[in-house]
């Protein structure tokens, strides 16, 4: 009887777990797919900043500089970090349409954002990562930001990832995270706190290990820096600091 019961316990929850992750997983799935038919039909902006950046996208698949003298043609402000931009631009040169471009990296970025939000609970939590994941997924502020042509979410994918690597094993880990997380600012340059707090839990734990992370993180940052300015004639900080 014993065993019974528990056996009977055991299906219970089964049950109730499969009746929670079921629908979640049914409707993350259509809003996915959904998803992907809009981000590849919609051949018009959303957003009011869609239009101004697959502009630049498709500037820089022509071979133009990102950020030029604003003050000759065409006379364009691009008020973000570039590697979005860039990824844009090489997706363009194979052949997609400039929003779909887009729509798609800021798409898969919120999938990769789920993916790791189970990946990392997983081993801790088990089937509530999951729950966890099908909801980040299904909350209604995701899907307009799904499918808005910015870089916020390609730019947060990179800092989870970062943050992730550390939480998995910083004392292997803490120089990809630390250019991942520098990659983020490359991408967004208002993506900061990821890397301010890593580097604080960091040094709390392990000064030296916190340090050399800082080291990396503002060696990869400053060094990218000086590149664009010297590659855009100094307009670089000018474009994304000055008159942003």
């Amino acid at each position: 009887m014993p065993q019974s019961s528990g056996r009977d316990r055991h299906h219970r929850r089964a049950l109730a777990i499969a009746a929670v992750l079921i629908p979640l997983a049914v409707a993350a799935g259509w809003l996915i797919t959904d998803s992907f038919r809009l981000a590849t039909s919609m051949p018009a902006q959303i957003n009011y900043l869609d239009g101004y950046i697959v502009d630049d996208a498709i500037r820089v698949a022509d071979g133009e500089a990102l950020y030029q003298d604003p003050s000759v043609a065409p006379y364009a402000i691009n008020m973000y970090a570039p590697a979005a931009m860039y990824a844009m631009a090489a997706m363009i040169r194979g052949g997609v349409d400039g929003f779909s471009a887009g729509r798609l990296l800021s798409l898969v970025s919120v999938i990769g954002i789920a993916l790791i939000i189970v990946l990392t609970g997983w081993p801790r939590t088990g089937w509530v990562a999951l729950s966890v994941g099908l909801l980040y997924l299904l909350h209604p502020i995701q899907w307009p930001w799904s499918l808005v042509v910015r870089p916020d979410e390609p730019a947060l994918l990179l800092a989870m990832a970062g943050i992730a690597l550390l939480t998995v094993d910083d004392r292997r880990w803490w120089p990809a995270a630390a250019l991942l997380l520098a990659a983020s600012l490359l991408t967004k340059q208002s993506s900061s706190a990821a890397p301010v707090a890593s580097g604080i839990w960091l040094v709390f734990k392990n000064w030296r290990r916190g340090a050399a992370f800082a080291a990396v993180y503002a060696g990869a940052v400053g060094i990218a820096v000086v590149v664009l300015q010297w590659r855009t004639d100094g307009f670089f900080l000018f474009h994304v600091a000055v008159a942003n």
